[in-house]
């Protein structure tokens, strides 16, 4: 790849049908801007410039380059320095949440949360008065189970 011009060119092997001129690849030279798109580059310009560079860190160059510091020298990065993760019992936080929500409506709180167990829905009468057999939503009545 190497540039010419206004253009990326990558050297490859390619049929000649394949190849394009980069002519219309180029973005127009003056783009049109609406009074919009101006003022609201100005307020951003306006707020990036009030912004203390000396105080943005980036901590993700900043381990890689321990890393790479401590490579160059030919020794082990050590991941001393590094945060200890924090670990979330989510069973946990889930049962105290659940016990929470009982707490608020008055509820007697228990152990385990308590499942009803679902009622089949009942068959629907026709217009004859007739009961009809429950279908599935493709419209076939439901395999008998074994």
């Amino acid at each position: 790849m190497r540039v010419a011009g206004d253009a990326l060119v990558l050297h490859a092997l390619r049929w000649p049908d394949e190849i394009r001129s980069p002519s219309g690849a180029a973005p127009p030279a003056e783009a049109e801007l609406s009074e919009d798109e101006l003022a609201e580059a100005e307020r951003l310009i306006d707020t990036l410039s009030n912004v203390d560079i000396d105080t943005i860190r980036d901590s993700y160059r900043d381990a890689l380059e321990d890393v790479l510091v401590a490579k160059s020298e030919g020794r082990q990065f050590e991941h001393g320095a590094e945060k200890p993760a924090v670990v979330v019992d989510l069973m946990a936080a889930l049962q105290e949440s659940v016990r929470s929500a009982q707490a608020q409506r008055g509820e007697a709180l228990g152990d385990e949360a308590r499942v009803h167990p679902r009622k089949p829905p009942a068959a629907k009468k026709t217009q004859a008065g007739k009961k009809t057999a429950r279908k599935t939503a493709s419209g076939k009545k439901p395999r008998p189970s074994a």
